[in-house]
């Protein structure tokens, strides 16, 4: 039972609605079999998950196989912790990988999902494509370059359990050996913070990369990335929305290693390229702030 990759290539997203729709119903199909049986296989003899964890992770240009991310999740989905749920391979490449590519991939316990988008969406809509059909109880977003710990489940399964009433759950990130996120928005500046507080805190002011943050799906009823920034800012943004509608969020005791672009050595056309990308993104990150603009 449930919603199956079909072997003859899983799901091709074209730029049209159609493709998005047919996404949406498709999870939406697993989700309600899933619901229904308690287990993959329909037997409620079966130990039950506390909660299914939906874990999307979007690849640009990137093998499935080669992906430091999907690597570490093979390692940590073998420790045992209360989820069950499903892996979302999303695929931007121009050139995708096709749905065999993660058939080798080791996600014990987990269901797998492969979406090939050669239009390549913006991050916004993938994210708001997969977390407002999502079936199960959380979202936890991924991109190809983070290094989970080996203990990231069980300790987010704590703090889901200690935390009911937070929609939003942050591991802290390192690039480099430089925490990059959380941090700190000081009008319209990031700051990093070397130490960020951990536990429960208001998100007034707090920034955060979208790489390992874990989101209720009561929070994600409605689309909460804004889609007119497609790359850079869509975060900040996020956390800006999320401060204005939220009361607290938990920064977990557990640390992502990451590949920040922005602090990762690349050619200085590179570089610049991203900086600029960033600058344009502020008129709609900040439109709340008519000084930042």
């Amino acid at each position: 039972g449930g919603f199956e990759i079909p072997s003859s290539g899983g799901i091709h997203l074209d730029a049209d609605s159609s493709s998005v729709r047919r996404v949406a119903f498709g999870v939406l199909a697993w989700a309600s079999a899933w619901c229904r049986c308690g287990s993959r296989d329909g037997s409620r003899s079966m130990l039950r998950p506390s909660a299914t964890l939906v874990i999307l992770v979007v690849l640009y240009r990137m093998a499935p196989e080669d992906s430091p991310t999907l690597q570490s999740l093979g390692e940590i989905l073998r420790r045992p912790a209360g989820f069950g749920g499903r892996v979302v391979v999303w695929d931007n490449s121009p050139d995708s990988f096709g749905a065999d590519s993660i058939s080798g991939l080791d996600l014990s316990g987990f269901d797998r999902s492969y979406i090939a988008c050669p239009e390549n969406f913006g991050l916004a809509k993938v994210y708001n494509t997969v977390s407002t059909q999502l079936p199960g109880d959380l979202l936890l977003i991924l991109d190809q370059d983070s290094m989970l710990p080996d203990d990231f489940l069980g300790i987010l399964d704590r703090e889901i359990s200690s935390n009911p009433d937070c929609s939003l759950f942050l591991p802290v990130v390192e690039s480099n050996g430089r925490c990059v996120s959380p941090g700190r928005l000081r009008v319209f500046k990031g700051k990093h913070e070397s130490a960020p507080q951990q536990g429960v805190r208001s998100p007034k002011n707090v920034l955060a990369i979208s790489s390992g943050m874990v989101i209720r799906s009561g929070y994600l009823q409605q689309p909460r990335f804004d889609e007119r920034l497609t790359l850079y800012g869509i975060d900040t943004r996020f956390m800006i929305d999320f401060a204005d509608n939220e009361r607290q969020l938990v920064v977990m005791p557990s640390v992502i290693r990451h590949d920040t672009a922005l602090w990762s050595d690349m050619p200085a056309d590179g570089m610049l390229w991203r900086i600029r990308s960033l600058i344009s993104s502020w008129p709609v990150v900040f439109e709340r702030r008519p000084l930042a603009r």
